[in-house]
Formats: C-alpha cells, sequence, structure tokens
C-alpha cells in the first residue's frame, strides 16, 4: 500500500518542560513507530545513566484517545495501537490535535514525572466528496435573466484540511446555458448556484440534464457527480392588489401591546404558488417604526409591538408590502397612517449634543474646570405640570447646569487624569413634575484626551539576561520594553544604547522600535563571561520625556571546550605484588567550561592491563601484577565531559613495574635430569671441571646470582668461583681415580631479602677399571636391539646406501688415510701432533694394545691415518658388527686447561657436536647408567699426539652425510658446546664428513666441518643443556646416551 510506504512519521519534538509534540498521518498501519519518550523528553539530563535505565514509562488513562496508542514501559517507544481515522477523532476541526498524559517512574527510586503527549494528526486524501443525493430536480423560468442563479445541493467532504477537502464545482456539459458558482461555509459545507448564463427559451427546449462534478484539493483529485434535472417555467407577471393605497388608523397612547389595529388584505390574478401573497414591514423606514408595530405575514394583521409614545398629535407613517410567492416574487407597497390619542403622562426626552460633536465626549486631561463637553435639551410633550422638567448627572468630575427652560450645558466639575480615569461614563437624569413624576436618563461616554505628562517607564529597573558562548553574529542578547502611561503619539516609546565601552567593543546594537537589544559578535564564555550596559526609552510628544535602566548579562556556557589532561604522558611506577584496589597515582584535567559542561570523568581503555581509572581519575590496581611477566604496561585513558554532546580527550599513561625479591634463583646446571659431571682422573690443579649455571627472573641486585658449592668431602679437592660458578680442582684428581664427589650447589640472589637455591650434582673422577661385565652385556643387548632393528630395514637401507656410494664416489675423491698396524703409545711423537686419535680408556682393551675391543664392529680394515687436514674429524659408525677388529688405545692425552665455557645456544635440547643425542643427555656428565655402560661403547677424543693403526678385514659402506643436507633433523648445523680457543695448527671442532668405499680403502675424510667460533657466556640455557664439564672437547661417534 502505497500510503503506508509514503507515510511520513517525523518529530517535532520541543521539549519546554514536560511537554513534547509528535505529528503522525492517519490510518498508519497498528504498530507504526511515531517517537521514543525517553530521549525526546530529555530526562537522561536530570539523571546518571544508571539512574535512567531503570525509568519505566506508561500511558495515564482519563483520555478518550489514550486507546489509539501504546508505550514500551522499559524503552519508552511510543506506537499506534490501532488504526487513526482524523475523520473520527476531529470530524468537523481543520487541525487535529489530540492530547495525553504519559508517566516515567523509576522502577527502584522514588522519582516520578508526567509529561504532556501532544499528536498532531495529519489528513490524507482519504475520502471523495459526496452530495447529499444522486439527482435533483430544479425549476427555472424561462424569463430568467442571465447572470441569475437557482441553489442546487452542495456536496460534503469528510477531509477537512485546506489541501485535501472540497475545492472546485464543475459542469459536465461545456456548452449547456449555464455554468456553477460556489462559496465554502465556515462548516465546510458550500452554496451552491447553478447560474444562467443564456437566455432561455422554453418553446425551444422544456428542460436541461445537467451533470454537476465536486473535487476536492488532492492530487489526483477525488471527485463525486450529481445529475440535475432543469426543468423550464412560465413566469410570474401579475403582482398583489391591495384594496387602497393609504390607510389611516387613531389609538390611544395606552393601547395595549398586541392589539390589532387593522388588517390588510390583497388579491392576485396568478395561480398556485404565484398567487399566495404574504405582508410584511418595508425595511425602508425608521427603526422605531419597525419596534413600535408588527404584521402577520399571513393575514396581514397590523398590531401595537410595544407602548406606543404620544406624538404631540403626529402620526406615525407605516409602510407595508404584499408579496406573492413565485419565483421572481411581485410586490406592491401601501402606507398606513397611525394617529396615537395622548391619553396619559409620558417622561421626557433626553437630547444630547456632544461638543465637539461626535459619539462620544473627547476631553483632553489638561482642560480647566468648567470648560463644557455636552449641550442637553429636554423634550416633555405633555403639558402642565406633567410637561416641567429639572436634569441632574451621577459623575462627581462633571456638573449640568440649567440654561434656559428644558436646556442644560455639562462642565467640567474638577482635574481630569488621564492616567487614572482614562474615561468616564456620564449619565443625565431628568425628572418632570407629574404625579406621579416620570424621569428619563441618557448616558454617554467621555473619553479623556492624553497630553505628555509621563516618562516611559522600563518594567525594570535592573534587567538580567543571558545570551549562549558561540553565538551567531545578530543573535539577541535581550529584550527591553518600557510602558508610558500617556496615549497616543505621547505613549509611542523609542529605545537608544546609552554608548560605552561595552556597547562599542561587543558590537551592541538596539531596534528603536521593539528594544531588541543583539549583538555584532560571537561571545567566548572563557574570555568573556559577563557584562553591563545601559539603555535609554524616550516617547514621541511634542516635548518628549525618557528613562534609562541597567542591563546585566551573563554569557552562557556551551559545551564547546573540551577536557584536556594536564599531561600529554602520565608516568607512575608501582612495585608488583601489590593487592588488587591499590592506588598507583592520579591523572589530572582541567575544563575551562563551567556548570555540567565543566565537569568530567575519566576512563581507561578496554584492555589486558591489570589498572583501572575511576571516575575521578585515581589509577588503581584490578589484579596481581608480576614484573617478571611485564614489566611496562602503556594504556590510554579518556576524559570525557557532562555536557551535551559531551567531549573528550585523552592521554597516555605508563606504568613500570618495580621488581621485588619474589623469585629465588632457578639451576640450569645441576637439575635433576642432569646432575653428574665425568672428569679425567689426569686433571690438573686449576682445571675447570664444571660451571654451576643458575638464572633469576628478577631485575638489578635482585636477579644478580653469587655461587657455592657445598659438601663434607670436597674442601680440599674443589671450590666455586663466586661469581661465574665455575667448579674449579685444586689439585690434580689422580688419587681420587674412581671416586664420586657428592656436592651441593648453591645460588643466592643479592636482594635485600636475598633468596637461595640448592641443587645436588655428583663428580666422578674417571678410572682404567670403569667398564665392568654389566657394561658389556648392556653393550650387547643394545647392539642386537641395533642389529635387529637394521635387519628389518635393510633392503630400503642397502638401496639408498648404494645409490648415495655411487653418486660420492663420482663427486668426491680425497685422500686416502691407512691405518696398517696396530696403535701403541710408544708410536707417539712430535711428528704426529695435531693427528686423530682414538683414546677411551672406558672401552674394554683401551689400555692393553693387545687386548680386543668389544662390541666395536663397525671399523674398517687396512686404514691409513697418516694424512689428514686439519680441523678434520674421523667418525666411526658403531653400528656395524666386527669381532674381529681390535685396536689398541693409549691412555688419554688431554689438551690444555680451558679457562672459559662457551654460549650456549638457548633452548638447545641437542649436544652441539652430535648428531643423535636426546633431551637428557645433551653436553652434560655421565649418568651412573652410563658409566656401567662404557660411556655409549668407544669415544673419539682430539688430541696433539698419537696416532693409531688398525688391521680391520671388513669393508663397510656408510651412508654419505654432507654438509648441506639434512645433518640434523631440523635442517641445522652442528655448534660446539665449548668455545675452545683457536690454536695455529690445531684440528679443535667437529667436520663434516663422509664414507667411501674404494679399492683396497675403507675408510674415508672429506669436507671439513668447522664449528662456529661463539659469543661469551651467557647465563640462559635450557635444563637439558648445560655445557660439557670435561677437560677438552671430544668428538664423539653417536652412540645413544655418549657425552660431548
Amino acid at each position: 500500500m502505497w500510503l503506508y510506504l509514503a507515510t511520513l512519521i517525523f518529530l517535532l519534538t520541543t521539549c519546554h518542560g514536560r511537554e513534547i509534540i509528535y505529528s503522525i498521518d492517519e490510518e498508519v498501519p497498528n504498530g507504526t513507530y511515531i517517537g521514543n519518550v525517553a530521549m525526546d523528553s530529555n530526562l537522561m539530563s536530570e539523571m546518571t545513566p544508571s539512574d535512567f535505565r531503570t525509568l519505566r514509562y506508561s500511558l495515564l488513562s482519563g483520555d478518550s484517545y489514550v486507546s489509539l496508542f501504546t508505550i514500551n514501559q522499559t524503552s519508552g517507544n511510543l506506537y499506534t495501537s490501532q488504526v487513526v481515522d482524523r475523520e473520527l477523532v476531529c470530524r468537523f476541526s481543520t487541525v487535529c490535535k489530540i492530547s495525553f498524559e504519559a508517566a516515567a517512574q523509576s522502577s527502584i527510586r522514588s522519582y516520578f514525572t508526567k509529561i504532556l503527549l501532544i499528536i498532531y494528526i495529519q489528513d490524507i486524501n482519504d475520502h471523495s466528496p459526496v452530495f447529499p443525493r444522486s439527482s435533483m430536480s430544479l425549476d427555472i423560468p424561462e424569463s430568467t435573466l442571465i447572470g441569475n442563479s437557482f441553489t442546487i445541493d452542495g456536496a460534503k467532504d469528510a477531509d477537512t484540511s485546506p489541501n485535501y477537502t472540497l475545492n472546485t464545482y464543475t459542469l459536465e456539459q461545456a456548452n449547456s446555458p449555464f455554468s456553477v458558482s460556489f462559496v465554502k461555509n465556515l462548516d465546510g459545507t458550500s452554496v451552491v448556484k447553478l447560474v444562467v448564463d443564456k437566455e432561455l427559451d422554453r418553446e425551444v427546449q422544456d428542460s436541461y440534464n445537467l451533470v454537476v462534478i465536486a473535487s476536492d484539493g488532492g492530487n489526483p483529485p477525488r471527485s463525486e457527480k450529481m445529475l440535475v434535472n432543469v426543468r423550464i417555467t412560465d413566469v410570474n407577471d401579475n403582482a398583489p392588489m391591495l384594496s387602497s393605497t393609504i390607510y389611516n388608523v387613531s389609538v390611544r397612547e395606552d393601547v395595549a401591546v398586541g392589539t390589532v389595529i387593522l388588517t390588510l388584505s390583497a388579491t392576485d390574478l396568478d395561480t398556485g404558488k404565484n398567487a399566495e401573497i404574504r405582508y410584511r414591514l418595508s425595511s425602508h423606514q425608521s427603526e422605531n417604526i419597525k419596534q413600535l408595530f408588527a404584521i402577520n405575514e399571513s393575514t396581514g394583521d397590523l398590531s401595537v409591538a410595544k407602548t406606543l409614545p404620544y406624538n404631540d398629535g403626529n402620526p406615525y407613517r407605516i409602510i407595508v408590502e404584499a408579496s406573492d410567492l413565485g419565483d421572481q416574487p411581485l410586490t406592491t407597497q401601501t402606507s398606513v397612517k397611525v394617529t396615537v390619542i395622548d391619553s396619559r403622562n409620558n417622561p421626557p426626552e433626553i437630547h444630547v449634543t456632544l461638543l465637539p460633536s461626535s459619539d462620544v465626549a473627547l476631553i483632553s486631561e489638561d482642560t480647566s474646570v468648567g470648560a463644557v463637553i455636552a449641550h442637553v435639551v429636554v423634550i416633555d410633550s405633555d403639558s402642565g405640570m406633567n410637561g416641567h422638567v429639572i436634569c441632574t448627572t451621577d459623575n462627581s468630575y462633571f456638573n449640568i447646569q440649567r440654561l434656559e427652560v428644558n436646556e442644560y450645558k455639562v462642565t467640567v466639575a474638577q482635574p481630569l487624569d488621564r492616567e487614572t480615569s482614562p474615561s468616564h461614563t456620564i449619565t443625565i437624569i431628568c425628572t418632570d413634575s407629574g404625579s406621579p413624576p416620570l424621569s428619563s436618563n441618557h448616558t454617554f461616554k467621555a473619553n479623556i484626551q492624553d497630553s505628555n505628562d509621563n516618562a516611559p517607564m522600563f518594567t525594570s529597573n535592573i534587567y538580567q539576561g543571558s545570551i549562549p558562548e558561540n553565538n551567531r553574529k545578530g543573535a539577541q542578547v535581550i529584550q527591553v520594553q518600557a510602558t508610558d502611561a500617556d496615549d497616543g503619539i505621547n505613549a509611542e516609546v523609542e529605545y537608544e544604547l546609552v554608548l560605552s565601552n561595552e556597547t562599542q567593543h561587543f558590537l551592541l546594537a538596539i531596534d528603536p522600535v521593539s528594544g531588541r537589544v543583539t549583538t555584532g559578535i560571537s561571545f567566548d564564555r572563557e574570555k568573556v563571561s559577563s557584562f553591563i550596559f545601559r539603555v535609554k526609552a524616550f516617547d514621541k510628544g511634542p516635548e518628549p520625556k525618557s528613562s534609562t535602566a541597567t542591563v546585566m548579562v551573563k554569557v552562557n556556557d556551551e559545551n564547546d571546550v573540551p577536557p584536556t589532561f594536564m599531561e600529554n604522558l602520565f608516568l607512575f611506577k608501582v612495585s608488583e605484588r601489590k593487592p588488587p584496589g591499590t592506588a598507583v597515582g592520579r591523572v589530572m584535567a582541567m575544563d575551562l567550561d563551567e556548570g555540567v559542561n565543566g565537569e568530567f570523568e575519566f576512563y581507561s581503555e578496554s584492555g589486558t592491563q591489570p589498572f583501572n581509572v575511576t571516575k575521578d581519575g585515581v589509577i588503581l590496581t584490578t589484579g596481581p601484577i608480576d614484573r617478571e611477566s611485564q614489566e611496562l604496561y602503556d594504556f590510554a585513558v579518556y576524559v570525557v565531559d557532562n555536557g551535551q554532546p559531551p567531549k573528550s580527550s585523552s592521554a597516555r599513561v605508563k606504568i613500570t613495574i618495580a621488581d621485588e625479591n619474589d623469585n629465588s634463583p632457578k639451576f640450569i646446571f645441576p637439575t635433576s635430569t642432569n646432575n653428574t659431571v665425568l672428569v679425567p682422573r689426569n686433571t690438573k690443579p686449576g682445571t675447570i671441571i664444571a660451571r654451576i649455571r643458575a638464572n633469576d627472573p628478577d631485575k638489578e641486585q635482585n636477579g644478580e646470582i653469587t655461587y657455592g658449592i657445598e659438601g663434607t668431602n670436597f674442601s680440599e679437592v674443589f671450590y666455586a668461583n663466586i661469581h661465574t660458578g665455575d667448579i674449579i680442582a685444586k689439585k690434580g684428581l689422580e688419587e681420587y681415580s674412581g671416586q664420586i664427589f657428592n656436592l651441593m650447589a648453591v645460588a643466592t640472589d643479592r636482594g635485600l631479602v636475598f633468596q637461595t637455591s640448592r641443587a645436588e650434582f655428583l663428580v666422578k673422577v674417571a678410572g682404567s677399571e670403569y667398564l665392568d661385565s654389566n657394561s658389556q652385556t648392556n653393550i650387547t643387548i643394545v647392539i642386537v636391539l641395533v642389529t635387529v632393528t637394521l635387519a628389518l630395514s635393510g633392503f630400503i637401507i642397502l638401496a639408498i646406501c648404494i645409490i648415495r656410494w655411487l653418486d660420492n664416489n663420482r663427486k668426491n675423491q680425497k685422500d686416502i688415510i691407512k691405518v696398517d698396524k696396530p696403535f701403541s703409545p710408544s708410536s707417539v711423537s712430535r711428528d704426529d701432533e695435531n693427528k686423530l686419535s682414538i683414546i677411551n680408556p672406558y672401552i674394554d682393551g683401551a689400555v692393553d694394545g693387545d687386548k680386543k675391543i668389544l662390541n666395536i664392529s663397525r671399523y674398517p680394515g687396512s686404514v691409513d691415518i697418516d694424512r689428514r687436514q686439519k680441523n678434520q674429524v674421523v667418525t666411526f659408525a658403531p653400528d656395524i658388527k666386527d669381532d674381529g677388529t681390535s685396536l689398541s688405545v693409549p691412555n688419554p692425552v688431554y689438551g690444555e686447561t680451558l679457562p672459559t665455557f662457551p654460549r650456549p645456544q638457548a633452548e638447545d635440547n641437542q649436544s652441539n657436536c652430535s648428531m643423535n643425542s636426546t633431551n637428557s643427555d645433551s653436553g652434560r656428565g655421565l649418568s651412573d647408567d652410563e658409566t656401567r655402560d662404557g660411556v655409549g661403547r668407544g669415544m673419539l677424543y682430539h688430541s696433539r699426539k698419537g696416532k693409531f693403526r688398525s688391521s680391520i678385514p671388513s669393508p663397510i659402506n656408510v651412508l654419505h652425510q654432507e654438509r648441506s643436507t639434512k645433518f640434523f633433523p631440523d635442517r641445522t648445523s652442528p655448534l660446539s658446546p665449548i668455545n675452545h680457543p683457536v690454536r695455529s695448527g690445531s684440528s679443535y671442532g667437529c667436520s663434516s664428513f663422509k664414507y667411501q668405499n674404494r679399492g683396497n680403502t675403507n675408510f674415508g675424510v672429506h669436507s671439513t666441518f668447522s664449528f662456529n667460533e661463539k659469543l661469551p657466556l651467557q647465563e640462559q640455557d635450557s635444563d637439558g643443556t648445560s655445557g660439557i664439564h670435561t677437560m677438552e672437547e671430544i668428538p664423539s661417534p653417536h652412540f645413544s646416551g655418549n657425552v660431548v
């Protein structure tokens, strides 16, 4: 429905107190939204938002139109509850206005207020004009003159608004001799006339069927039709005839009212209504006649309407008319003379002439006493004492004085004041001397004319006005008003400003007629809060009089200045571990506005920070604070004023969390899974055998750690560096071979209230008989398990080995190192420095060169390790069993003492120089199980001296590993766990390698891989990476549980 879609429900909300005005179109559907009473009444400005949300709304009963609407009690939304028909609600009104009351009350407080709702129902064009009947008949005489009109039925439109009510009448027949004219009445009806535009001839056409169309003002207009049947009739051509043209009647003056004094009779030769006669008094005669006499229009009886006064013998002349009832009635007149016979005493007649001549006496207020204002003549037609008259007046300001018989003058008796009595009513009473005496009175009004005897007076000597700041130029400051008790031009007041600095500086101007004061500037309350000036009022009298008044104007504040913080950045500091609700500090702001516009509240941005800002700017903690989790909090704070609309600004707050010594040191080494250090028995005095490592997440001195060791059997053997945590040998350890020292590592921070942690660890001094039968059994079990595993995947591994061997054979041709004789300590010479030796006293047979080395079947035979490049490392594959291999290994030769330890990689759970370590075995000392198992069935030591030769008959193919490929599963390169000083000619460090199977060569060394140099030690490592606590770096074959 287009009407529903196009209906505009608009809000004309003017809240003056508790009054809201809405406007809706009629016929809108049930449930149409009208407005929100809660917001439109501006109740929010009178209370807090929380109180505002407790308000509930309802419509108060008592008005019949309340049922047309409904209100949501929570939101305050006003809706229609049924279709509103304007024609039913305001049937005869051009403006449809209904009003009723709504109530707003708090659901939890005592607040209650009433709101007057005024709703204007706007008309829509939903009704067509309606004729009272669909057709009518009309007789028009053929003699009707052009321009004559005949009344026909008018239409009525239920729509009463000017835009949609009845607007025009037209004839459907354009060539007829008629047209339509109409006049709208106040009640919405109309007087419609059919106008004769052409001469009518009944003999040519005796009837017409006309269609009258009534249309309203809509777009498109609505219309209705009515059929008018016009019949042309004959004319009325005979006038009524009276029996006489003049009638004479005599009556006594005391004749009773209503007495018929004459009956008139007339005849008409016409027939029908043209012959029906009606009588009336002619309207063209004195009012006195029409008041004294009356005539019956049907019978022609002339009667007395009121008591007839004696007319001193002069007859009353009455003109009577007789008319027929034809469409064009004809009239005949006659004259009736009525003579009144004097039969009683009559009261005197008073005739007053005002000077100057007018209906009201005009007297200047400065007129002197005795001035004549009126002339009085008294007429009494009675004779004798009945005609002797005495006159008086009832107003003390005036006198009546006799001039001649029955003639008087009225004079001023005392000074007049127009401002006190601007007019006087004067009654003259005249009484004759008859018995009983009769009297008459005559009243007239005297207006006192003004003289300029009063100055204008302001309604107040001091005006107090106001103007909002940021006003537009030309805005009204105040309107003053002065009145003058005088009249006319003497009371006409004009205004002007009294010149002053204020009037010039603020460009003040005043309208001389209205007293409206305007300004040519826009005020800023923060600069000008008030000012004073004076105005002058003067009249327009011949000698103008004036007065002045003082105007005090206050510049009202508007919310045009946002609150601003005292600082753009607020810095605070608070200690960690403070309880929630601890005050950290206060942010400060200021607002140059005043009143509610200058009141403001603080808020903080939503986030995860454990702080909240109260409305008055206090920053409070809302939860636990841990500096180790976060040391600095940076968030925004906002300040919002209470103006409408509110203004705001923001600043940053940075809160630094001060450290408390709330964390004890945490050991990196030793730990529960890494608490054993294995040292060679030939360790020299001053050698660093291990390093205690811990960290403390606290800050500054709370996080600075000192180290120590405790125990019962070490004081002569070891001591600890308090700063670095180094465990240093005081003396050589040969005499302690095979012994275990149980030490307690102590880490203490330097807080004012310090905290200490302790961890137990073992220092084991290696012995020659370290490997026992259990170790050999364990090694055997491991080798068996490995062999079974290799067997299950043999085909896949073999294929891969062959492919990679073929590829490596093509790409890499290196020198062959051949071992062709057993190795013995006596064969070591100075020339053999920087060569690779296998020295591990923990493998069975390593000390005795003739003793067979068990479980090391992976070494190739006929290998000559005579030549090698610097930094090359030979790594043997221990996973291939060869029971026929024997190897003579000398006692280990250790390098120089290492003064420092390397910087470990953070969270690195693999040994830096191993390819297959586990998290619990990355760069640590040997565990008890490893000691029993023989330290993983073999170790490679890098030494400056010694070489070995071995004759191992079985060749072996070993998988090729390149530096650029997957050395480790995560594609990383191995790093040295200990940062050894680089010596010229030394081969410290690991090297990448691959194996070749060539003619008589079982073992090849290729592609040097060197450890990267590492930065100095940092005290950060995971629990599984504590560094290497041995005298020297030991390149190792990758056995499970092997220690580097």
